[in-house]
């Protein structure tokens, strides 16, 4: 036992430069690495209160990970780390991206424990933003939390924490006419997914205890029900293949998977519910998002990628909807195995600031990319 722990400590300090898998007595060890970063232009206009801004940037992603898997017929192991230095660091800052244990059942079904991926939403190859992918302009964002799975053949069900801090502080409303609200998980997120051929359908639930804090207005106390369903299809036609994804949430950016755009807004809050005014009624956020994704396969080293997401949300004590949109095209060129580079062009138009009634509408950004990401998946 002790020779075999002394092989695997050897073997994560020796195989991070390739691609590794070694079989033991005692189980398969895999060991992997992908570093991924890009050099690109961008063009940021219509920022309220600041220039256009146009920089040229190279970076690393903070994404770049590097992972050990270990599995036995009936146990896997699966710890990943990601790093944070990317464009604002000119060192590591490495940060845990996964860390789970699986149980194979005697049925064949699946038990999971520890830090994993969402499964509720699907997935786009766009690179800009750092695989940031369509999310907030059609899709749902991926995001990794602590919980428990159960895996039965095309069936996903997950149970997740949702907050380590009690109380944080998440909404206020931009034109401070409603006071600061803290919300609180009353139960895990439940989701659940399943994947048939083509076809998969997801969805998630949640409730929320929420309480208003302000100097002027009596404290109150409410329950806000935050869930989200959706259907992704990704049929293929000969060297054709299509992503189309459609989803409905109400208030799921309290758990993070309901986003607007990449980040790049101004008010971050203005997707989390809140109370009417001289009410007790909550205002739920509804949103929906579609985005569509074409592939056309050329050879087996390059592949012509466009796609388009829109995603439009809306409260009743706003004076406008909240949209987003973005068009990107791309062609992945895999070099050789493990190295692939893709150039990338975008645009993207984060809408407008939306205020309830009486409120200063205020312009989004408009963002225009052009990049090209290096990838070495060794």
């Amino acid at each position: 036992m002790r020779n075999l722990l002394l092989l695997a400590i050897l073997v994560c300090f020796s195989a991070n430069a390739y691609a590794a898998q070694f079989d033991t007595p005692a189980g398969k060890l895999e060991v992997y690495s992908s570093i991924r970063g890009y050099a690109g232009f961008s063009e940021v206009s219509d920022v309220p209160g600041k220039r256009d801004d146009s920089q040229f940037k190279i970076a690393l992603q903070s994404n770049t990970r590097f992972g050990t898997k270990f599995s036995t017929s009936k146990l896997t192991g699966h710890v990943e780390f990601g790093g944070l230095g990317s464009e604002t660091s000119d060192k590591a800052d490495p940060t845990l991206r996964l860390a789970y244990g699986d149980y194979k059942l005697d049925n064949g079904n699946t038990f999971r424990f520890g830090q994993f991926a969402t499964a509720s939403q699907a997935s786009y190859n766009r690179v800009g933003d750092e695989d940031g992918g369509l999310d907030g302009f059609g899709n749902l964002k991926q995001v990794r939390r602590t919980g428990l799975g159960y895996y039965a053949g095309n069936l996903s069900l997950h149970l997740y924490t949702l907050s380590q801090d009690a109380w944080k502080p998440v909404y206020t409303a931009p034109d401070n006419s409603k006071p600061t609200i803290r919300f609180q998980a009353l139960l895990p997120r439940f989701e659940a997914a399943y994947k048939l051929k083509d076809v998969k359908v997801y969805g998630s639930f949640a409730v929320f205890n929420a309480e208003t804090e302000s100097e002027s207005v009596a404290e109150k106390e409410f329950d806000a029900t935050a869930y989200h369903f959706g259907v992704n299809l990704t049929p293929k036609f000969g060297n054709v293949g299509l992503n189309v994804n459609a989803f409905y949430a109400s208030n799921a950016a309290l758990y993070g998977m309901v986003v607007d755009g990449a980040g790049k807004g101004t008010n971050k809050d203005r997707l989390k519910p809140a109370l009417k005014a001289n009410s007790d009624e909550v205002e739920d956020i509804t949103t929906f998002g579609g985005a569509l994704g074409v592939n056309f396969k050329i050879d087996d080293s390059k592949a012509l990628e466009v796609g388009v997401g829109y995603q439009v949300s809306d409260q009743d004590g706003w004076d406008e909807d909240a949209e987003t949109l973005a068009i990107y095209a791309q062609l992945p060129i895999t070099v050789m195995k493990g190295f692939k580079i893709t150039p990338e062009i975008g645009y993207f138009d984060y809408g407008s600031s939306v205020m309830h009634t009486g409120g200063k509408k205020v312009d989004e950004p408009k963002v225009i990319q052009a990049l090209v990401q290096f990838r070495f998946d060794i």
